[in-house]
C-alpha cells in the first residue's frame, strides 16, 4: 500500500508546480539553495533515492511525501550564504519551533531581499542589440528575467544541515494552515 493511499495525500509538490526555479531556505545551517525546477524533478526520477513519507508534530500519520535529495546533487544547484544579520532577524522571528506558516513568510521574504540584493545566482536572458540607433544612443544589450520562484522553508536542511533537501511530491492539511 502506498503512502499517498495510507494517509490520504494528495499530489502537491515539485510536479505540480508551475515554477521555473525551486528556492529552500536551511535556517539551521544558514544557507539557502537555489535550482531549476526541472533539475529537482531529474533527481527525483533519478532512481537514487526513495521516497519517503514525512509527518507533521501532534499529527498522527504522515503528512507528506517526497525525495531526500543531496542539494548538490541537484544539476545546478547553488549554494548561498545567507548574511548573518538577515540570519539572526529570520531565526528569531521563526524559530524552528513556529509554525509552517510563520516559518515559509519568513523564508519568502529573505529571498526576495537576497534577490533584490543581487545576492541569488539566477539566469537571466539577454540578447545583444542589432538596432544601430540603440547602439548609437549607447544600448549593446537587453536583459530579461521573467521567472517563477518557488520557496520552501526547509530548516534542517542542507548540505551542514540533514545533507539533504526534502523534495516534496505529496501532502495533507489536517491542521488547515495555509
Amino acid at each position: 500500500m502506498s503512502v499517498a493511499t495510507k494517509g490520504n495525500l494528495i499530489d502537491y509538490g515539485i510536479y505540480q508546480e508551475k515554477t521555473d526555479y525551486r528556492c529552500h531556505v536551511c535556517l539551521g545551517e544558514g544557507y539557502l539553495y537555489i535550482y531549476r525546477t526541472d533539475a529537482g524533478i531529474a533527481a527525483c526520477e533519478s532512481g537514487r533515492y526513495p521516497e519517503l513519507p514525512a509527518r507533521q508534530p501532534g499529527v498522527d500519520g504522515f503528512t507528506a511525501k517526497g525525495y531526500c535529495v543531496p542539494p548538490l546533487d541537484i544539476e545546478g544547484c547553488d549554494r548561498v550564504r545567507i548574511p548573518d544579520n538577515w540570519l539572526d532577524i529570520a531565526r528569531a522571528k521563526a524559530p524552528q519551533s513556529a509554525s509552517t506558516t510563520q516559518k515559509g513568510a519568513i523564508a519568502t521574504k529573505l529571498v526576495r531581499a537576497m534577490l533584490r540584493r543581487g545576492r541569488i545566482p539566477v539566469s537571466l536572458g539577454s540578447r545583444e542589440v542589432g538596432n544601430q540607433q540603440l547602439q548609437i544612443e549607447g544600448c549593446d544589450i537587453i536583459v530579461s528575467a521573467n521567472f517563477r520562484i518557488q520557496v520552501k522553508c526547509d530548516y534542517p536542511g542542507g548540505v551542514g544541515g540533514t545533507g539533504r533537501l526534502y523534495l516534496q511530491t505529496a501532502e495533507r492539511n489536517p491542521l488547515k494552515r495555509l
